[in-house]
């Protein structure tokens, strides 16, 4: 045997190491390409999918041992705290491609496999999560109380919150019960997540029934026996029949249906969810779910969310009823008849006709100048000149022929990331929009790879109108914004350059991560940005006139009293289920939206069993108000440099998206605004101002 190294100069040795591996990331920015073989995953079988779950197992159980075995005298930063994050970021990538495809497969069995696999690698990663042994080595390192830099530092710091908020020092008996709720907890959120994907509904209307929508619609729809055709809870197929349909008893069935989307077993599956939620956060000390979820965001407590959204609905409320005024007077004078009620499935459609009457847009025929190929163009364009990066498309074969693979380079020609876009909507898929971390940016400080960067990839769902032989996918400026605002959370995961892939753009305050994605929702509301994602598919280099942009644009606060107190009203919803006690979920919905806006919900509704939300939002919904705060105040910088000014969108990439979760979220804000943040330009965006 070799001498033995005294364990100072070993340790020394070891901290030097560390010391030169950061300085490697710092200056090292070589990303390592994918091929086509390393996306494969995209295409697993439900054999590989159960083989992969007992992998990430395999590697976690591994890191554990590691740790455990190590010496407290040799513990370091690297072998100890590192060897943990390591192991969370492989066992991560894994779990993250599992939810894509229980989300995106087209294929059943895929799903279900996935569904399984998710649900044997929470039980597990929940069990060994309790490995007391593991928590003692993470707490006696820190007892050392090493100098680190600040993303380490935040690291420890984290993953010591984190045992706390399991538990670990609550009594044996009671950790156990915790252990076994979060177990069962994260069976019902997949269950949950499932049968709202799974889930699928449709009215039957007649030709006659489908008076005030365009051809181009009713080419699409699916048909019935007998020549009629169904109208399912799809988004391109329930937006533009609740906005058009002249049929008011046809609208109150679809909308009735929708507000059913997921059904009593979507109910069932949620009560149970908030049960457990309630019986954690006791155990752990704190008066209600929504007390222990809002500690670790932005926010602090439920209190200031509370106070937020009463504060913004008292200044909302005058604008909500002048709105509902007029919608009141347009069905009166179209059904004649002065005393009828404007029910909930009259919003849409007399919002669309007031709009049509006030500003001259018709939805459907903003449509036709913006088809998906020239908001796909446009919104690249207008990225990559803001972040200096390049787009391009690979041919590589992904889970379903609809999407489609793009990377991401900057203009030197270096790799940053990649990204799927998987846009239209098919059976068994996510039905709303969203963006799904697969692999996300790190620097590995061990193995071949280290002081490399791992390039990311996320993924896109959507539910935009599906392309034909003879029609041509085209968005709404609704769906225009929702492709805009998806693509700016692409935007944060991509370009996050954090060393951790636990601090990556995903991992901010969950009320923050929709403030980068919400301000960008302002390019759509300009007319030099309008031109640039805008293009007939007939002629993309048909761009919408000048005199619509102006109408369109001046339409922006059209109705936003109703829609800025629809989504208060849902995080008050969001609060009061997880508010602690027993919950009536649907009475109380129904409670609040009359009480907020006097519109009666039907008495069959189900709204919480089809609301997406419900699963990682869950106290949380309030977060994108919250951030809607910070991302009207950060773009104040380019509407006074310029919307397209590449000098400031290189800075807003430098200092905030860059950043990721790696330093505290007002830090970044208040570091790139250069003062501290107010909500002024939020109140003014919503007209109260």
């Amino acid at each position: 045997m070799g001498q033995r190294m005294p364990l100072c100069k070993a340790f020394s040795l070891e901290m030097a190491q560390y010391r030169i591996l950061f300085l490697m990331v710092r200056i090292e920015t070589e990303v390592v390409p994918y091929t086509e073989e390393d996306i494969s995953w995209a295409r697993w079988d439900p054999e590989e999918i159960h083989a992969t779950a007992l992998e990430a197992i395999a590697i976690r159980r591994r890191a554990h041992e590691t740790v455990k075995s190590i010496p407290r005298a040799l513990q370091t930063f690297m072998n100890t705290v590192y060897t943990l994050e390591r192991a969370a970021t492989e066992v991560g990538w894994r779990a993250n491609v599992l939810h894509v495809l229980l989300n995106v497969s087209p294929e059943r069995r895929v799903r279900e496999a996935a569904q399984k696999a998710i649900e044997m690698l929470q039980k597990t990663m929940i069990e060994l999560a309790y490995d007391e042994g593991v928590y003692l080595a993470v707490r006696t390192y820190a007892s050392r109380n090493e100098h680190l830099d600040p993303e380490p530092a935040k690291l420890l710091h984290d993953m010591l919150r984190d045992y706390r908020r399991m538990g670990f020092e609550l009594p044996p008996e009671r950790r156990a019960e915790l252990k076994e709720n979060l177990q069962a907890l994260a069976k019902l959120q997949t269950a949950y997540s499932k049968n709202l994907n799974d889930y699928k509904d449709h009215i039957t209307v007649s030709r006659d029934e489908l008076a005030g929508l365009p051809e181009s619609y009713i080419a699409r729809l699916e048909r019935g026996p007998k020549g009629a055709h169904h109208v399912s809870l799809r988004y391109p197929d329930l937006f533009p029949f609740m906005e058009n349909a002249e049929s008011d008893a046809k609208r109150a069935e679809l909308g009735e249906k929708a507000l059913r989307r997921g059904g009593p077993k979507g109910i069932e599956l949620l009560e149970k969810m908030i049960a457990l939620r309630d019986a954690n956060a006791r155990l752990l000390g704190y008066a209600s779910h929504a007390a222990f979820q809002t500690e670790i965001r932005m926010a602090k407590n439920p209190e200031h969310v509370r106070k937020m959204i009463l504060d913004i609905l008292r200044r909302l409320d005058p604008k909500l009823r002048r709105e509902l005024r007029e919608l009141t007077v347009m069905k009166r004078r179209r059904l004649k008849n002065q005393r009828a009620r404007l029910e909930s499935s009259d919003i849409s459609f007399y919002s669309n006709h007031l709009k049509q009457k006030r500003y001259g847009i018709d939805n459907e025929k903003v449509r036709e100048y913006f088809s998906l190929e020239a908001v796909k163009k446009g919104t690249f364009a207008i990225y990559e000149q803001l972040f200096s990066v390049r787009f391009r498309r690979l041919p590589w074969r992904l889970w379903h022929q609809d999407a489609e693979l793009y990377e991401i380079r900057e203009k030197t020609g270096a790799l940053t990331g990649y990204f799927a876009l998987d846009l239209h909507p098919r059976d068994g898929k996510y039905g709303h929009a969203a963006v799904f971390p697969a692999l996300t940016s790190h620097v590995p400080l061990v193995g071949p790879s280290a002081g490399h960067r791992q390039p990311p990839i996320s993924v896109m769902a959507a539910n935009f109108p599906k392309p034909t032989p003879e029609r041509p996918s085209c968005l709404t400026h609704d769906e225009v914004e929702t492709f805009f605002h998806e693509f700016g959370h692409i935007m944060h995961s991509t370009l996050s350059k954090t060393t951790f892939a636990s601090q990556t753009g995903f991992s901010t305050a969950l009320d923050f991560v929709e403030a980068p994605s919400q301000m960008f929702e302002s390019w759509v509301w300009d007319e030099k940005t309008l031109a640039l994602f805008s293009g007939r598919a007939d002629a993309l280099k048909k761009k919408i006139p000048p005199a619509l942009a102006k109408k369109l644009i001046a339409s922006r606060r059209h109705m936003i009293g109703y829609w800025a107190v629809r989504q208060l009203v849902m995080a008050l919803y969001d609060q009061e289920l997880h508010g602690g006690g027993k919950k009536n979920i649907i009475g109380l919905y129904a409670k609040l939206v009359e009480r907020y806006t006097g519109i009666r919900v039907p008495k069959s509704q189900l709204f919480a069993a089809g609301w997406t939300h419900m699963v990682e939002y869950d106290a949380g919904y309030y977060g994108y108000m919250w951030s809607r705060v910070y991302g009207a105040d950060m773009f104040t910088r380019f509407e006074r440099e310029g919307i397209l000014n590449p000098k400031t969108g290189g800075e807003y990439r430098a200092m905030v998206l860059e950043k990721g979760a790696s330093i505290e979220e007002n830090t970044l804000v208040r570091n790139f605004l250069g003062r501290e943040p107010n909500n002024r330009a939020v109140l003014r965006e919503l007209g109260l101002r």
